[in-house]
């Protein structure tokens, strides 16, 4: 007869050996992962390895909303297991909400956007495999989101539109905005990539030497940060600037801002007395005779009334209503106070002239 002493080291034996098969078999299996919905797709700091398993959505960016489009649904990397899938249902509406796919199958699903805020959303589920009996979450991945548009209903606003000088860099930013002004917000990272052939943009995140600058912008924010845009031109005009809001690699929209730029004051003032320069070569070729103190009397003249023709230009003085933005100005100016001398001119437009005095009347 065996003494209960044998008996109990013969159990407490299998008690351990059941332990330890348990708790092989539990670490060998996957961590449950917490599942995001549909409108929160993950960004590139929450994003799981992409050598891990997840489910895989196609179809096409562009879709008509309230119309049916076709969805392929498959697991990559393939399993050799059947997997579970449950579409995240939202403003998307599917033919089969939980299906089950076998081993290497693609499942072809019809979809349609039954609704929409920003005319994006996005098409996804997620997947559970079945180890010894246990549910596991697939991982996730930025793969496992499709988007879907039906017409992106947001567009860029830039926070100024006054006209640019060239001296120095102005700052910008963009809103992201509806067609009523209202801030649209989505729930995904964008970024806005800035084209520009005729002006030098600076304090973008990309490199200076680069041609292409871009801003990135958080999940649900519609601002952009701050950027510097310089006019490569000195002579004013039209400047041309395209922003592109992407989400990933998907384009959302792409606009183009006409700028007006200033051209360079020292530019202006330099047309201005060359103008006035030009008169003062008349008159110096016809004096007779010919001094060199009248001729330095001249041209320091003519030099005052080109600064002055600059000054009437650009400030409205003497209450003259002029474009500084058209070049020809500022020479045709500069040529007319010279020709016909500032003391004319004051005398012209002065407010302070004294009132002619009338004579007293005459008593017979």
């Amino acid at each position: 007869m065996s003494s209960p002493r044998l008996h109990a080291s013969t159990w407490t034996t299998a008690i351990c050996t059941l332990l330890l098969a348990v708790a092989i078999s539990l670490s060998s299996l996957s961590v449950p992962i917490a599942v995001q919905s549909a409108d929160n797709p993950p960004t590139s700091a929450n994003a799981k390895d992409e050598n891990k398993p997840y489910v895989r959505f196609r179809c096409g960016y562009i879709q008509k909303l309230g119309q049916p489009f076709l969805v392929h649904v498959d697991i990559q990397p393939a399993q050799g297991i059947p997997v579970e899938v449950r579409m995240e249902r939202g403003n998307i509406v599917y033919s089969q909400n939980t299906f089950r796919l076998r081993p290497g199958e693609t499942r072809i699903l019809e979809a349609t956007v039954a609704r929409t805020e920003t005319g994006l959303d996005w098409v996804h589920g997620t997947g559970l495999e079945w180890v010894h009996g246990i549910p596991t979450s697939l991982g996730e991945s930025e793969a496992a989101y499709t988007l879907v548009s039906t017409g992106y209903l947001g567009q860029l606003k830039l926070s100024s539109a006054d006209p640019l000088p060239y001296e120095a860099p102005t700052t910008l930013f963009f809103r992201i905005v509806d067609s009523g002004g209202k801030p649209l917000k989505i729930d995904a990272p964008q970024t806005v990539e800035l084209y520009s052939s005729d002006a030098m943009i600076t304090h973008a995140t990309s490199q200076p030497k680069t041609d292409v600058k871009v801003l990135d912008l958080a999940a649900r924010e519609t601002l952009t940060k701050q950027f510097q845009i310089r006019p490569n031109s000195p002579f004013g005009g039209n400047m041309h600037l395209t922003a592109v809001l992407k989400s990933g690699d998907d384009v959302l929209t792409e606009e183009t801002f006409v700028l007006i730029t200033q051209p360079a004051y020292l530019l202006l003032l330099a047309l201005a007395v060359a103008g006035a320069l030009l008169h003062a070569i008349y008159r110096i070729n016809r004096l007779s005779p010919f001094t060199w103190r009248e001729t330095i009397s001249i041209c320091i003249a003519s030099v005052i009334a080109g600064c002055l023709a600059y000054l009437i230009a650009n400030y409205d003085l003497f209450g003259l209503k002029l474009d500084p933005h058209v070049l020809r100005t500022y020479p045709l100016l500069g040529f007319l106070l010279s020709y016909f001398g500032i003391d004319v001119l004051a005398d012209k437009f002065s407010v302070l002239k004294a009132r002619p005095v009338v004579p007293d009347k005459i008593v017979s």
